[in-house]
Parts: C-alpha cells; structure tokens; sequence
C-alpha cells in the first residue's frame, strides 16, 4: 500500500490524461456516427442519382450495358442491387452501404497489424474519422459513386494486406491475403482506370508464403464479379459501353488527360500539401524495405494514377489512399510528450463540438442544403401517372426519377451527345435505341431541358429525333421544360 501512495505525480497525472484522452475520443467517435446520419441526406448529386436509377432498374430485371446504357464499372452497381431485392429506397437508403464501408475501413486500421502500440493505433483512427466525416463529403465522398466506394475500399486493402506486407511479412496471415487480394481483383469492376492501381497492389502485396491464398483471393474476387455481371449485365455490353464508348468515343467529347492536367495546374496550392505529405510517408515506408525500395516505388506510381481525372471528387481514391500514407510515419513513435497530449485533447474537444452539430451554423448547413423531398416534376409526374408507368426526365436530371418513384421509358435514361454518336456504329450487337423506345412506350409525361453540354453541343445536335416525337405527340407545360402526351393533356382539358 505504501507503494502506491508514493507514485510519483507525473506517472499519475499522465495516467489520468490518457484517461480522459481515450474517454474524449470515444465520445468524438459516436458524434461522429451521428454526424454520418446526417450525411445522408446531405446534397444531391446527378452522378450519384444515375448511379441510383440504374440499380433500381437492375432489381426490376433489366440487363445492364444492352438494356440500360452507363459508364460505370458492374460492381459499382451491385450495392444498390442487394438493396432493391429488400424494398424501394431513396438516396439515403443507398448511402448506408457507403457509410458501413467508411465505418469498415477505419475497423480495418484500428484491426490493422502494423501498430505497434494503442497511442499511434487510436492516433490513426481518430485522424481517419475526422478526414472522413469532416473533409470527404467536401469532395462527394458520403454519396453513393463508384469513386466513394472504391476509397474505402483502399484503404481497406492497404492495412490490411499492402502495408503489412512491405512493412514486415510476418505480421501477414492467410485470411488478411486472401481478403486483400480478393478487393484488389475487384478494383477494375468498379472502374477500368482503377487497373493500373490493382496490378501495382497485387504486385508488390504478394509473399511467397501465401502464393495460395492470395491466388484463391484473386480468383474468388474476379469470379464473383464476372458471375454478378453476367446475371445482372452483358459481357458484349461491358466491352461495348465501358471500353469502346469510354475509350473510343468519349475522348472526342472530353478529352481526360487534359483536363486532369489542367485540374492539377490550376489547383496546386491545394494539392502541393498532399503531394508533399504522400512524399513524406511514402519515404517513411520505404525505409522498411532492405534494398531498393521499389515497391513503394511502384505504389507511388499506382496512387498517382489515381488522379488520372483530376482533383475533384473523380480523385477521391487517392485522398483515401492519402489517409493511409500520410499514417505512415508515426509508426515508429512510441509515447506523445505531455504537451502534445493536451493540444490532442483540445483538438478532439473541437472536433467532438463540430460533430455534435450544436455549433452555430453547422446544423443549418446541412440542413439548408438537403435532399429535396419532391421537385415541380415529381408532383406532376404523380397527379398524370401511375406507380407503374415510366418517365422521361432528359437531358441528364437523373433525380427527378427518384423523386417522382418512377422508373425511366427507356434504357437511355439520360442522352448526352457521345450516347448519339455510339449509336451511329455500335459495337457486338449492343444498342440501345432511345428514339424506338420512347416512340413505342410513348410516357404519359417527360422533362427535356434541352441542355447544351458545357456550352458546347446543342439539345438539335444530338437530341433532334428525341424532339420529333416530342412536337408530334406532346404538349409542353407553359414555361416549363415538362411535356404531357396529348391525348393525356386533352383530357385533362375536357376534366369539368
């Protein structure tokens, strides 16, 4: 007893400061879950809303690439799906497989073997949550888009197969390489251009030790992907919407390369600070490799790659990649100085405030900025139609799909100029064609905003058989982009 009491006061006081440290994180970490709730319901975004629509018409049976047209990589898809089997869900409802992944991959870093010690293990989780809850949905990152799954999902793969694995091979165990290689083979399925980043993983992952499971991982991930493409899609229409028309015929409308470059020239007093940092952390990984360093050679090639379509939200891999890599040099600390204690804590006490919404200004942000419950279309699309009839809303106004619960009349649900120019020379049987099936379906209502994308090509220069079936068989709303089919209009008219 004597012992205890004579315990010198700094070991005490230090004591009680990790104490109330790891309380106040706690209490930052369920705010920051609260917060997350309120994300979804935060902005919407045309992209994440086509990515939407598409799913929905997945779960009622339509094959994607030959009957419903989008870019996007198959697996991009396969959340909203799983969704839809179990009901009818609005953004939200599709934002909460994006929130579990972001949840998941800070698991992946508390759970991550490359910590030595509880200080830099829960130093990582907090500076993770904060990035993800605070900076990402600055950049889209709480919606529902390949590019917000594909983060997570990185970093996933990074604590839990990459760094272990560079770092030191011991710390790898079976299940942590077959899961790493299965998420790895399953990059390219959320995005082709995701490729680049997948082999360099795979590639400086691999130990010799696990040959077997990681080829398991690998096989398992690019079956199963090819197994959801085939009974939800076509391998004919991946091949002739993913790569003809995003290799072969896009760049003639947006040119990729340029205006990523463009992006980076324009913005480097915004990402000279990341670059930097990723350099910094980049160094510390290397100095774990015993001779050239050239797997994190490779990996700064493959995280580079990922600002291929710039800086903006297209580049929100690489800022989760960033998470991870700026991580790296605190590996090697064992114990914070006093001093850096009590600014951490200060700093969690901040963030703990921002995140309890109760500062003045931040409820109303995110509440002045939420997802309409119903637009002037939707409620007209209500009053004209029926639960089970389609829409049109064109040129690209992919939510008002979502708002009037509608699904669209054709599998073209939005036309832009390069889905025109496709249909010109289609590629393996693949086309779908907008004009028939609008003019065979003929919906009772449709929004044309007639846009002129970018200021460039004109509603005439690829919207003009589109617009043929509008003047012969509609009636425009006036001074509305809306148009109800005649015979819909005249009776409405007769209607004492």
């Amino acid at each position: 007893m004597q012992m205890n009491k004579n315990l010198p006061d700094k070991k005490n006081s230090g004591y009680r400061l990790n104490f109330v440290l790891g309380f106040v994180l706690f209490v930052f970490i369920i705010l920051a879950a609260r917060y997350q709730y309120f994300l979804l319901n935060y902005i919407e975004w045309g992209d994440e809303s086509e990515t939407i629509v598409t799913a929905k018409m997945m779960a009622s049976g339509q094959s994607l690439y030959s009957e419903i047209f989008n870019h996007h990589g198959p697996l991009t898809f396969f959340p909203g799906v799983m969704l839809e089997l179990f009901g009818d869900f609005g953004v939200r409802g599709h934002r909460v497989p994006t929130a579990i992944l972001q949840i998941i991959s800070i698991l992946a870093i508390y759970c991550s073997s490359i910590f030595k010690n509880n200080i830099t293990r829960l130093t990582s989780v907090f500076y993770a949550t904060f990035t993800i809850i605070f900076l990402m949905p600055k950049l889209l990152g709480h919606m529902y888009t390949y590019q917000a799954l594909t983060g997570p999902l990185l970093l996933i793969i990074l604590f839990v197969y990459t760094f272990p694995s560079i770092i030191d091979r011991n710390l790898l165990t079976a299940p942590r390489v077959f899961t790493g290689s299965l998420l790895i083979a399953s990059l390219p399925f959320l995005a082709s251009t995701y490729a680049p980043i997948a082999a360099i993983l795979f590639l400086i992952s691999l130990p010799r030790s696990y040959v077997k499971a990681s080829a398991a991982g690998a096989f398992l991930g690019t079956a199963a992907n090819l197994l959801f493409l085939i009974c939800y899609g076509s391998l004919k229409g991946f091949l002739a919407i993913h790569f003809y028309l995003n290799y072969g015929i896009l760049p003639e409308y947006l040119d990729v390369i340029s205006s990523a470059l463009a992006s980076l020239s324009g913005k480097t007093d915004i990402i000279g600070p990341f670059l930097m940092f990723s350099i910094i952390g980049l160094l510390a990984l290397a100095s774990h490799e015993k001779k050239m360093p050239w797997r994190s050679i490779l990996l700064a090639i493959g995280i580079a790659s990922l600002l291929i379509r710039g800086i903006d939200f297209h580049g929100l891999p690489y800022y989760y990649a960033f998470i991870g890599i700026s991580l790296l040099p605190i590996l090697k600390i064992n114990e914070f100085i006093h001093p850096v204690k009590l600014g951490a804590l200060f700093f969690i006490l901040l963030c703990s405030a921002r995140a309890s919404l109760l500062l003045p200004g931040d409820r109303e942000e995110l509440v002045a900025r939420r997802i309409p419950a119903e637009t002037e279309f939707s409620r007209l699309v209500k009053k004209y139609t029926d639960k089970d009839d389609k829409i049109i809303a064109y040129s690209f106004d992919n939510f008002q799909y979502i708002a009037a619960d509608r699904l669209p009349a054709s599998g073209h649900f939005f036309y832009l100029p390069w889905q025109e120019k496709y249909s010109e020379n289609p590629k393996f049987g693949i086309n779908i064609d907008a004009c028939k099936e609008i003019a065979e379906y003929r919906p009772k209502i449709m929004l044309i905003n007639k846009w002129k994308v970018w200021g460039l090509y004109s509603w005439d220069s690829y919207g003009g058989c589109i617009q043929k079936i509008v003047d012969t068989h509609y009636t425009q709303v006036p001074d509305r982009p809306f148009y109800i089919r005649k015979d819909i209009s005249a009776a409405e008219t007769r209607t004492p």
